[in-house]
Order: structure tokens, then sequence, then C-alpha cells
């Protein structure tokens, strides 16, 4: 049986910056897969080299190289995918996660119904880190567990769910958990944590600990708005159709009213640079391809 005879088409997506474990982590998450399920990967890799070669040989794999002075950020790719993609499942991945045997058999197993997601392992709060930030608090668990949190680092579900969200595509790095936490909820969708050993986290994230020309902090005071207004310059909530909020606050314990804007945002420019004439006129002309060292 081929891969397109399999059911249960799985789009997984990986967003890797400068990921020195992305060939690794692609590895690891086909080897352990159940062979079931049909998957197709799409990774983009912000990179100083590409690595276009090596996911070439791989079937059913699309490979995007961004350039590593591009400023549109994760958000925006993880947010392509939501809008295009025409598999029924949809798993968004860090790039130093490796997953268990037999992930994608769990992982649909784990979904009740298609008004249910699967995000992170452990049982995950939000709580206030002064008044500008937030930090999570983790409670270890041995089961697929009920929960209030949307993280990065693995979000599954059926793509049309996830489409019915969306990406907050507004934001490039910071505030996009708050928000797919909030937004979920707000919507009724049930969310599941992952049990410990459902994968290991390999090393840091290196967004947050190397420089990035993005800025990360794009747009974080339009999540603080939501979470204090239930609207900011892009979506409404819509309450009082959707479900109160109260709870959620509660239940992360967060005193929404000493949430406060950072005083001094950075934020890139509102529009795509790769999308000027001028973008073309550097050293690339002189250059057909650049290849990475394996």
């Amino acid at each position: 049986m081929s891969k397109t005879d399999l059911p249960n088409p799985i789009d997984v997506v990986i967003y890797s910056y400068k990921g020195k474990m992305l060939k690794e982590v692609v590895e690891n998450l086909l080897a352990k897969s159940s062979k079931k399920n049909a998957i197709y990967l799409h990774i983009f890799d912000q990179h100083t080299l590409t690595r276009q070669d090596y996911f070439d040989k791989i079937d059913n794999c699309g490979y995007q190289h961004i350039l590593w002075d591009n400023i549109l950020g994760p958000c925006f790719y993880k947010n392509q995918i939501i809008e295009e993609s025409k598999f029924t499942y949809t798993l968004f991945i860090s790039d130093n996660i490796f997953l268990k045997d037999n992930w994608d058999e769990e992982l649909i197993n784990a979904l009740p119904n298609s008004r249910s997601i699967v995000s992170v392992k452990n049982k995950t709060k939000l709580v206030q880190d002064g008044i500008f930030y937030f930090k999570k608090e983790e409670e270890v668990v041995d089961q697929f567990t009920s929960n209030n949190f949307v993280g990065r680092d693995l979000i599954f579900g059926y793509t049309e769910t996830l489409r019915s969200i969306g990406y907050p595509k507004y934001l490039k790095y910071y505030g996009e958990e708050e928000v797919l936490s909030l937004m979920y909820h707000a919507n009724n969708i049930k969310i599941y944590c992952c049990p410990n050993d459902f994968y290991k986290k390999e090393g840091t994230d290196n967004v947050e600990t190397l420089y990035t020309v993005f800025s990360k902090y794009h747009n974080y005071n339009q999540m603080i708005k939501l979470i204090k207004d239930e609207k900011n310059d892009h979506i409404d909530i819509g309450l009082p159709l959707m479900s109160p909020l109260v709870d959620f606050y509660n239940i992360h314990g967060l005193s929404i009213e000493n949430i406060q804007p950072i005083p001094f945002e950075i934020n890139d420019v509102l529009y795509n640079p790769t999308d000027s004439e001028f973008d073309g006129i550097d050293s690339k002309r002189f250059m057909t391809k650049i290849n990475y060292i394996d």
C-alpha cells in the first residue's frame, strides 16, 4: 500500500529558525509513526544555508528555504498552511521535538470529536510574570488530560477546526500561545494535553536565544488588548455570543486589571520588504544556489 492509499492524511508543519536538529526531528517523526496513516511534511527553514537537496529526497515533503533576513516571522507561515491545507489533520511541532512510537495513532485516538485539539505535554497554565508578561507552570500527567493551554511545541487537530480559529499572523512570536489559548477556549473547543512521555524537547528554542531580524514582540500589545478587552485591532471574540472568558482568567489565575501593555513596543514595518523591486538588487544576483554543509 502506497502512502497516498493510507487513511487519515496528516499535514505536519515545522517552522525552524536555524535549527541544528531539524533533520533528526524529521527522521524521528517518520520513523516513529505507526505507518498506518499518510504523513505529509511542510518545512519552513529560516537559515543562512539551504537544506533543499536533503529534504527533496524525502517523499511527500515540501521544503521552503527562508532567507535569514526575512522578517515575516513563524506565525505567518503557520497561518499559510492552515489556510491552504486539504488534509484531514494538521500537526504543528517545533524543530526540537522528538515524538514517541505511534504518535500519529495516539493523537488521532485522543480526539473525542472534531471540536477538540491536543496541544503540548502536561497540564499547563499561564501565570503572570510581573505586569507585562506571562510564564507557564506545568503539572506532570501520565495520560491525555483536559487542559486550557495551547502551546507552539505541539498542536494537533482536524484541519477544519484549526482553520476555523486561524493562526494569529499579526504576531511573530511572543503572544502567540496566549492568543491561541484564549481563542480556543472562547470558541468552546476542548483542549487536551499529552502525557509527559509523549515527546522529548531537546535544547532551547532558537528564536528565544538567538538574534532574530524580526521583532519577537511584534504586536505583543495586541495580545494584551485581546486579553483585557476581548478584542483587538485584528479580531473580535464576539461575546456574549461565545462562552464567557471569566472562567479562563480564573483557571489561569490572571488578574486582568493588573496586566498592562509594554510601554515601548518594538514592531517591524507593516509591509513585506521582499515584495519590493529593490529586494533583488543584492548579493543574491551573483549566486544561483547556497549549499549547506551536511
